[in-house]
């Protein structure tokens, strides 16, 4: 009988031991559980936080285009005629909305149409006469209505040539290069003055990348 008794006890013992070991093992299964399911909302939230970096950084560059491509336009400098401001190979920024609502300035470098080559190419030189004005070149020298322009921009002197212009009509502009004596500008028949509606395409702004190798 006390065998059997023992017996007893023992095994309820180990019935509540096994007990307790399920209990236990319930408890790790659930936060094992609640684990991966963290890692997993954590895991969905990480790749929606991608997801939306990289959507803000796609319309920042659909905005940025977007602006290039109606309110400014980068533009490589061919050619010399505009040293010493302007180097070839330089790129400068040119503003497209300078003359929507505004007029040429004097000292204004713009970028241009021309008649040269069937239309197709384009000029960056210096506002030099507006409409009204008369321009001469003389002596090495522009003069605007009888007074001699002070040019520190220019390149060197210019040779002695002489030019005179009848009055800038309205709505054009007469335009040359800061190198005077190597630009095709508004001294050649080819060129003459600029409309600024229809030949005016903007103005440089204060941004150039100088390309030292060219």
């Amino acid at each position: 009988m006390k065998d059997e008794k023992d017996k007893l006890e023992k095994d309820e013992v180990f019935e509540e031991t096994t007990n307790e070991e399920v209990k236990a093992q319930d408890t790790n299964d659930e936060n094992v559980e609640q684990e991966t399911e963290a890692k997993k909302v954590k895991k969905e939230k990480t790749w929606k936080r991608i997801i939306l970096e990289d959507l803000a950084v796609v319309l920042v560059a659909i905005a940025i285009g977007l602006c290039i491509r109606y309110f400014a336009m980068p533009v490589k400098v061919i050619g010399h005629s505009m040293e010493q401001t302007l180097q070839n190979g330089d790129y400068m920024l040119m503003d497209r909305m300078s003359y929507r609502n505004s007029n040429p300035q004097y000292g204004d470098v713009v970028v241009t149409n021309s008649g040269l080559e069937n239309g197709q190419k384009k000029l960056i030189k210096r506002v030099i006469g507006l409409p009204g004005d008369k321009i001469v070149v003389k002596d090495g020298h522009v003069f605007r209505n009888g007074k001699m322009s002070n040019e520190s921009y220019i390149k060197e002197e210019m040779l002695p040539t002489e030019f005179v212009t009848d009055v800038v009509p309205e709505g054009q502009v007469f335009v040359m290069g800061d190198n005077r004596n190597d630009s095709l500008d508004s001294r050649s028949p080819s060129v003459g003055t600029l409309s600024v509606k229809q030949d005016l395409i903007g103005k440089w702004s204060v941004l150039t990348l100088n390309n030292k190798s060219e």
